[in-house]
């Protein structure tokens, strides 16, 4: 949100608050397994209205979080060979009956994807780029790695 000008600086710190505030809450005990995929470029976007090198804080945080048994982070390096882009960001979740749902996010919406063949296509996306990215032990040592040169 730091980015995008339609929204004023108190909406993007409140953003970034409740996103704080989520991550604290997943490392509590008891708190539900979570695997994220991440571009290193992502890792290098320096966004418009941003105060300093957000970077080094980011950094920090994913090695915090990839330290953690329920959280599984992997980065896909720069120089992979991509086999999809990915372009927003998407998250797979459980109904109260067990039914899976894909939730993606795009610039103006967030559109869920019930219908098994639509969720079954975001599985295999996300398989592809979990495929792509470093396993998760060299992860944290890469995340490790650019905490320190950083």
């Amino acid at each position: 949100m730091l980015g995008y000008d339609a929204v004023t600086e108190a909406e993007a710190l409140a953003a970034a608050e409740r996103r704080f505030a989520r991550g604290e809450a997943m490392k509590l005990p008891g708190a539900a397994a979570y695997h994220a995929v991440i571009t290193e470029q992502a890792l290098d976007l320096r966004l418009a209205r941003a105060t300093g090198d957000l970077r080094q804080g980011l950094l920090s945080r994913l090695v915090e979080f990839a330290q953690l048994a329920h959280i599984t982070v992997q980065v896909i390096e720069r120089a992979a060979p991509y086999g999809h882009v990915p372009v927003n960001s998407f998250a797979f979740y459980e109904l109260v009956d067990g039914e899976p749902f894909a939730l993606t996010e795009t610039y103006n919406a967030q559109v869920s994807f019930t219908a098994p063949r639509d969720v079954e296509r975001y599985e295999e996306v996300w398989g592809q780029l979990a495929g792509m990215a470093l396993d998760p032990a060299t992860t944290r040592v890469w995340l490790e790695n650019e905490l320190r040169i950083s």
